[in-house]
């Protein structure tokens, strides 16, 4: 039973037993370990409280994080990896709604700015530790305000006005954003619109732009999105294609709607064109 839940393989190197997890029951280290062939470091970012949400959103962000398993060759490798974090930490910031953040590091104790300045102390620091200790990295991150969401309007891309109020139900659950002015919240009430205006036969309809205006003595962002329809489309000829001895009745039950403004979804329609015919052991709509 416990070789079911688990299979540990066991090879010996100079007289150690190493366990090797082909299933990644066991996770995965946070960090590397020191050793003369790279600078393994200890990344960590202070300042974000009980946001986990942010500090997941940061994290994802770091390229110091995610190749916390890869140490770079040298002091001033690992000064130039550090640096280049500082702009996707900023997009993240901004897209987690702290438009008001800053963030500064360390390495090895030693400040690098976002311009390089620090980056050569810090690289010698850092090789201080080479094959002895973790080379510590900290961000210390200054959220601020947390900013809300105000007014999203919604353009339509062919008449340059505000589009049509019957193509978008603002009143669904989901379709008008509120709360905190994330990417995540805009982007997800984005696709609610889109689906609505699929099921009203617009299947080519996508956001083409959206441009976010953020006022900080209020704290809030507005955004301004165009949709772009497209085409509506129709219903074209229906035909039924199945094995042999399929009830003819099939391909000429009835006929399918072909007002396009409220329809159900096609294999609804399927469904229904299908019970009459009583096809015995058909299996093709469950």
């Amino acid at each position: 039973m416990a070789a079911g839940l688990a299979l540990l393989c066991w090879a010996s190197s100079g007289g150690e037993g190493r366990a090797f997890d082909f299933f990644g029951l066991f996770g995965s280290p946070e960090q590397a370990k020191p050793t003369q062939d790279g600078l393994a470091y200890d990344v960590a970012f202070e300042g974000v409280g009980d946001d986990s949400r942010l500090a997941e959103a940061l994290k994802d962000a770091s390229k110091v994080w995610r190749l916390r398993l890869e140490p770079p060759s040298s002091g001033i490798a690992l000064s130039r990896r550090v640096i280049s974090d500082f702009g996707d930490l900023a997009d993240a910031l901004w897209a987690s709604g702290y438009f008001d953040a800053s963030v500064t590091v360390t390495i090895a104790g030693v400040p690098v700015t976002p311009e390089g300045a620090g980056a050569d102390a810090a690289g010698r620091a850092a090789e201080a530790s080479r094959g002895t200790a973790l080379v510590p990295i900290r961000y210390t991150v200054a959220p601020g305000p947390l900013y809300q969401l105000r007014n999203v309007v919604i353009y339509d891309a062919r008449t340059k006005g505000l589009i049509d109020p019957a193509l978008i139900d603002r009143e669904r659950m989901g379709a008008d954003p509120t709360g905190p002015a994330r990417a995540a919240t805009v982007r997800s009430t984005q696709t609610v619109w889109i689906d609505q205006l699929r099921a009203q036969s617009y299947p080519l309809a996508k956001v083409v732009d959206m441009k976010p205006v953020v006022d900080h003595r209020l704290r809030i962002m507005d955004v301004a999105v165009t949709i772009d329809p497209g085409p509506r489309a129709g219903i074209g000829a229906v035909t039924v294609k199945g094995s042999p001895g399929v009830d003819p009745r099939v391909e000429v039950l009835g006929q399918h709607p072909r007002d396009v403004s409220s329809r159900p979804p096609p294999v609804m329609w399927a469904r229904a064109w299908m019970r009459p015919a009583r096809i015995s052991g058909s299996r093709l709509f469950t």
